[in-house]
């Protein structure tokens, strides 16, 4: 260590020395002043509660089409749509700072005479000075409020906030309940109506085209036709062996070319269609079978109206589930906060610290009082050393010294 090194070190120790009563003098007064104030400030008691997160309702629908209902109409039957990057738990702290429920917890414990306030506005940032809302990195929500020298005020007030965060939540999950009850509700009369509609035209096809089951009727038709021609194959084998030995006039031949005629009639009518002149049929009734000609756009329209009907079916049957679903969530009034830790009366005062009062006053008075000798014998060496810089140092002094007389 240099000479020059040792005699400051040696400066500041003689310096503190030299000062060392005006230290401690600064340190008692300080110390026993802040000890004073300490025990003159009012006492604060805290109450504090945690809330759980809340869970997402998974809805009462069960089942892989109570699943598709809740994922069509609701998000799986569970609770309104988020905002985006919000969290269920944040929506909590939403509804705990929200207007109406400081204003309710105001009238409530009379807090405008409590605060002394003149107005509303003030009586609610008076509030927020004492309420604590925190949410925790899992979603907990810490919830506190702080009463001056009432420690049974703090946990009232405590409760009180969890019964308005309940009764508002209740409130919103209700309105969602009721708005997403009348949608559905008429979705679900509007899809009675469809499923009318397409129960009719289906009927009516059926009717109009003898469609009752094309599947079955088609292999019946094909069917019948096989045996339509092998009776004709035999009328004709029969006409042939009876021609060779007949004339053409004779009574059976006519009958067998009647029977002829008559079958490749009905044979035409299964393959095209029966004419609407037709009234009667000799064999066969072939109405109750579609024509062979027309299956493919038969089954075409017939596979569309029964597409329809089961489309509204299975959407009827998911707005029932739904609607059932709403009805119960809307008339639902149990307990929506879950509560892990319920506010107590406090029996310790949250504030003042009086020990962190006293130590930091403590600490302030020794730099303080270094702070003033250092300055005073910075400004007497600098009078000796350096007139100039002393005289400016003098002339700001006095500037401050001018303020302070013109304040008193």
């Amino acid at each position: 260590m240099s000479q020059t090194s040792e005699i400051s070190f040696v400066d500041l120790v003689y310096k503190i020395v030299r000062n060392l009563k005006v230290i401690v003098l600064n340190f008692v007064i300080i110390t026993v002043v802040a000890v004073i104030i300490s025990l003159l400030l009012p006492k604060w008691y805290k109450a504090q509660t945690v809330i759980m997160p809340p869970i997402k309702d998974s809805g009462i629908a069960i089942g892989g089409v109570g699943q598709l209902a809740g994922m069509m109409l609701g998000g799986g039957g569970g609770d309104f749509d988020l905002p985006m990057f919000a969290s269920p738990s944040d929506i909590f702290e939403m509804i705990l700072k929200s207007t109406s429920v400081r204003d309710s917890v105001i009238q409530r414990f009379g807090l405008m005479a409590l605060y002394k306030k003149p107005t509303i506005e003030e009586t609610r940032l008076a509030l927020d000075k004492h309420t604590f809302i925190e949410v925790g990195e899992e979603g907990a929500i810490f919830l506190g409020f702080e009463a001056e020298a009432d420690p049974e005020l703090a946990a009232e007030v405590a409760q009180y906030y969890l019964e308005k965060l309940d009764e508002a939540n209740r409130r919103v999950k209700v309105f969602y309940a009721h708005n997403s009850r009348k949608f559905v509700e008429g979705r679900l009369d509007a899809t009675k109506l469809n499923l009318a509609a397409a129960e009719d035209s289906l009927s009516a096809f059926q009717q109009r085209n003898n469609a009752i089951a094309i599947q079955d009727q088609v292999t019946a038709a094909v069917n019948n036709a096989g045996q339509l021609l092998a009776m004709k194959q035999m009328y004709e084998v029969q006409f042939g062996a009876l021609a060779q030995g007949m004339s053409g006039n004779s009574s059976e031949l006519r009958e067998l070319k009647a029977k002829i005629s008559s079958v490749d009639k009905q044979i035409r009518e299964i393959k095209y269609g029966k004419s609407k002149s037709i009234d009667a049929v000799l064999l066969n009734d072939t109405d109750m079978f579609p024509a062979l000609a027309n299956v493919p756009e038969l089954g075409l329209q017939y596979a569309r109206r029964l597409r329809e009907v089961k489309i509204q079916e299975v959407l009827f049957e998911l707005l029932t589930q739904q609607y059932e679903q709403e009805k119960i969530k809307e008339a639902k009034n149990t307990p929506t906060v879950v509560v892990l830790d319920h506010p107590v009366v406090p029996t310790k005062k949250s504030r003042p610290k009086r020990a962190i009062i006293v130590i930091i006053a403590a600490m302030l008075s020794v730099f303080y009082s270094l702070l003033v000798i250092f300055l005073r014998d910075y400004q007497t060496q600098l009078r000796e050393t350096n007139p100039e810089e002393y005289q400016k140092w003098q002339d700001i002094a006095n500037v401050f010294c001018f303020f302070k007389k013109r304040r008193n």
